[in-house]
């Protein structure tokens, strides 16, 4: 198998040169920045979905590789409790031992998942951020 590190670190440039110098030579592929068709074939073709982030905001990468069916193995962080995930699919941040083991067992056994992600489904979130601006005019005697 080979690991593809998806996405850039371009704010650490000397951290993304000593991940590639250790890589040498390793199944690993840097890919930098993905959008449109070529993501979405590293989503197809992926066995296993890794966020090992110490901090995020809302984890839109996590949910576009839930969409693709996609086993997750992600830091127990706040942010990725913001969507519905089994306790197994999470690993304490920085542990790095925790990490390896999550991999290894994900990987001896690869699934693909459907997961329910309905309440992220752009109409309806639209939809109910729509309402609430809505709702804050009425309260201040505009729109009626």
């Amino acid at each position: 198998m080979k690991l593809a590190i998806v996405g850039g670190v371009e704010s650490e440039r000397a951290y993304a040169e000593e991940l590639r110098s250790l890589a040498a030579g390793a199944p690993i592929v840097f890919t930098g920045e993905l959008h449109g068709n070529d993501l979405a074939q590293i989503y197809a073709n992926a066995s296993l979905y890794v966020l090992a982030s110490r901090n995020e905001g809302f984890p839109l990468a996590l949910l576009e590789a839930m969409s693709y069916g996609l086993d997750v193995a992600v830091s127990d962080i706040p942010a990725t409790h913001l969507v519905s995930l089994n306790s197994d699919d999470y690993f304490t941040v920085g542990e790095t031992g925790e990490l390896a083991k999550a991999i290894n067992k994900k990987l001896g056994m690869p699934v693909r998942r459907a997961y329910d992600l309905a309440s992220f489904d752009w109409d309806r979130v639209a939809t109910e951020t729509l309402e609430v601006y809505k709702k804050a005019v009425r309260a201040e005697g505009g729109l009626q």
